[in-house]
């Protein structure tokens, strides 16, 4: 029982949904005298996902379940709501598509246990064990008290962050009310400040050397204007296609892509604007071969987003690298700007949180980044050192296999 007040406790303490799901993974591991752990929650969709895992690194947290990796064995097991024991994984058909991995970490049993509520089905938590270890009769009383904590716990944890995301919903669309009058405001500057130009160029004993600069002014208003108006239809649209269906194929022109030579282009295209900052490309031989399944203009602006943003943070250096990482690809975009503030840092990538204020940033760019690779099914973070920011974007090799 000490186990139990010792998941109760922690539990309790547990201030975010994700912090309560690594707390049921690690905490079963001791209570039930696991090797392994992985908790698997159905959502909305009646899809399953891997949610967390111990050790967190082995277990592909953010994949969908899919039907040849065992999406409908997993149905069954819920929809019955009682434990079960795989005791030879090895020559069972049922979780053949595990056998990699079973050889791999040498599992001798898995335990499934369903997690529930009165009124949920929330998910499963496997419990892998690896040698000679068996699953002794003690495990077993204490599973229906460990799903009573657990369950709850989730689903009241659940139930907070949609409550939050409603909220955060509603002030973002009081938010957006706001940037556009601001949109509005600034381009009607623009228009006015290219109007006032143009209307002085017309005079025929204008100086040559005043002719040039307003020519100068006229352009990066022109420019200005040009990025708002693309950013405000950016984020009309991504969000558009996010709320309709952001899993569907149709939302993006996939093409099988060569990942190194569609980098190598992307670097040499951004030399352009690159106003004195050196872009350079570094490539993975092994990626030289591989195609990736991708919408190439949308990746393509994603990247060139990145760079804008790290030559308008005064970069001098910024390279894009690719790698290939299992069945998964990480391109890597680094720069020696200047670095993040940190008050901005955990929401880089929400909408409006800009990284350029004081030169009249919108705060749309890195969202749209964000909505392009969300819909690319990959995911994209930041992270500094002293020197560097790197933004880290992984992508599926196969995103809709």
């Amino acid at each position: 029982m000490d186990d139990l007040m010792r998941l109760s406790r922690r539990l309790i303490s547990s201030v975010t949904y994700r912090e309560l799901r690594k707390v049921v993974t690690e905490e079963a591991i001791k209570i039930f005298k696991a090797d392994r752990s992985c908790l698997i929650i159905k959502n909305k969709k009646g899809e399953f996902k891997i949610k967390a895992g111990v050790p967190e690194e082995d277990h592909g947290i953010g994949e969908i379940i899919t039907p040849q990796t065992g999406e409908k064995f997993l149905a069954d097991v819920l929809k019955f709501r009682m434990p079960m024991v795989v005791e030879k994984p090895l020559h069972d058909s049922r979780v053949f598509h595990m056998r990699d991995i079973v050889i791999k970490y040498d599992i001798t049993a898995i335990l499934l246990l369903t997690i529930f509520t009165n009124t949920e089905d929330l998910g499963i938590l496997a419990l892998d064990y690896t040698g000679r270890k068996k699953i002794s009769k003690e495990v077993f009383l204490k599973i229906k008290d460990f799903n009573s904590l657990a369950a709850e716990a989730l689903l009241a944890a659940y139930r907070r962050k949609k409550e939050e995301e409603d909220l955060l919903r509603k002030q973002r669309f009081i938010i957006l009310g706001e940037k556009y009058a601001e949109f509005c405001h600034d381009t009607r500057n623009d228009s006015v400040a290219i109007n006032t130009f143009a209307k002085s160029l017309l005079n025929l004993n204008f100086p040559e050397e005043k002719r040039r600069e307003y020519l100068e002014k006229i352009i990066s208003k022109a420019k200005h204007f040009e990025n708002v108006a693309q950013d405000a239809l950016n984020c009309v649209n991504l969000d558009n296609i996010c709320k309709l269906d952001s899993a569907k194929s149709d939302s993006l022109k996939l093409e099988k892509i060569l990942l190194n030579k569609f980098l190598e282009e992307c670097a040499k295209d951004f030399i352009l604007v690159a106003n004195g900052c050196k872009i350079r490309f570094w490539g993975d031989r092994r990626l030289e071969k591989i195609r990736v399944y991708a919408d190439p203009q949308k990746l393509s602006a994603a990247l060139r987003n990145i760079v804008l943003n790290a030559i308008e943070a005064s970069a001098k250096n910024v390279v894009i690298a690719g790698a290939i990482k299992g069945r998964t690809t990480l391109i890597t975009v680094l720069n020696d700007g200047e670095k993040i503030d940190p008050q901005i840092k955990d929401h880089i990538f929400s909408r409006f949180a800009t990284t350029k204020k004081n030169i009249g940033g919108t705060g749309i760019g890195l969202a749209n980044v964000k909505a392009t690779i969300d819909l690319h099914k990959g995911d994209i973070k930041v992270a500094e050192n002293g020197k560097f920011t790197f933004f880290n974007i992984r992508i599926p090799v196969f995103p809709y296999a």
